[in-house]
């Protein structure tokens, strides 16, 4: 018979994955929406407009990475299910 301590641990390590992995596909998509924008603005826009874009882009290419490592350290501190 397994502990029900054991059974919440594991319920509470899924939930906190489920919400890391939502938050990495989140980050990228609005990784993906940064980079088109910068994209725009080299084909449109004056410096100025340049500039915003790339440091927004560089603020969504951080956030994603930053959710990618968390979502990793959770891995990396899952019990055996067993």
């Amino acid at each position: 018979m397994s502990d029900p301590m054991d059974t919440v641990v594991l319920k509470m390590q899924r939930d906190s994955l489920r919400d890391a992995l939502v938050k990495v596909l989140d980050t990228r998509e609005k990784e993906a929406a940064a980079t088109m924008s910068f994209q725009v603005a080299l084909d449109n826009y004056g410096p100025d407009g340049r500039a915003r874009e790339a440091m927004n882009q560089m603020r969504a290419m951080q956030a994603a990475s930053n959710a990618e490592r968390e979502a990793r350290v959770l891995l990396l501190t899952l019990r055996d299910g067993a």
